[in-house]
């Protein structure tokens, strides 16, 4: 049974908070440089492994923290900017290259950049004022 739910799967047609969206490879794609950056130990760890383990077993821990931090970041980036996230991929996965061709969607990927900046800035916010509340 699959646990995630297409995007038309949904009654409105968008994932809930709680889904995970469907890894195909645009989604991938719009979420490559958040990945590259919110997932470098694991996958810096996982690569480090593999480069000196000849039995693949050895890694698969370290495969899974990988996964694991993909996923939380896939579910972060459709609960904090879900509309910029899907435009985005749909964006990418609309083109009509044989390859995807980014500098299409480079409105797409300043809305979400913009969107997660914001986000981001309102977190710092948020953890500044608490900091001077325990003071």
């Amino acid at each position: 049974m699959e646990r995630r739910k297409r995007m038309s799967g949904s009654s409105n047609g968008r994932l809930q908070a709680s889904e995970a969206p469907i890894a195909k490879s645009a989604v991938l794609y719009a979420a490559a440089k958040e990945i590259g950056m919110h997932c470098r130990e694991e996958n810096q760890s996982f690569l480090q492994c593999k480069a000196i383990e000849s039995d693949p077993a050895k890694c698969f821990e370290k495969g899974r923290s990988v996964q694991r931090c993909v996923l939380e970041l896939l579910m972060s980036l459709n609960t904090t900017c879900p509309q910029q996230f899907e435009a985005y991929a749909r964006c990418l996965d609309e083109q009509s290259a044989p390859s995807y061709a980014f500098e299409r969607c480079r409105r797409q990927e300043a809305a979400l950049v913009d969107c997660r900046q914001a986000g981001t800035l309102d977190k710092q916010r948020v953890e500044s004022h608490e900091v001077l509340l325990r003071e």
